[in-house]
């Protein structure tokens, strides 16, 4: 498990949206890696726990906010590598863009 947590905006936030590519190595030599896309609303809690993570995967994750204005901007991309089923560091910031 991986713990995604990012920051409240200043103004003022109905929903998070978080996308998440996961990328896992494959079994067959020479073969590109498997991607699948993540996306979910988390409502308006600042974390989010990735699971059943495999070692060797490399995760690409943003976040984003939304209330009655809209949605705004994904914050900056963090990459997060897994190793023999464990991650470098338990969790991870993400920062997002204030809405106005």
């Amino acid at each position: 498990t991986v713990q995604l947590v990012w920051n409240a905006p200043p103004s003022a936030v109905d929903a998070y949206h978080l996308e998440a590519d996961i990328y896992t190595p494959t079994q067959v030599p020479n073969e590109n890696e498997q991607c699948e896309t993540l996306k979910v609303s988390v409502g308006t809690a600042c974390k989010y726990n990735l699971e059943i993570l495999h070692y060797n995967a490399r995760v690409t994750a943003r976040v984003r906010a939304s209330n009655r204005a809209g949605e705004g901007p994904f914050g900056k991309d963090i990459t997060i590598f897994t190793e023999k089923g464990k991650v470098r560091k338990n969790w991870f910031y993400i920062f997002i863009v204030p809405l106005l």
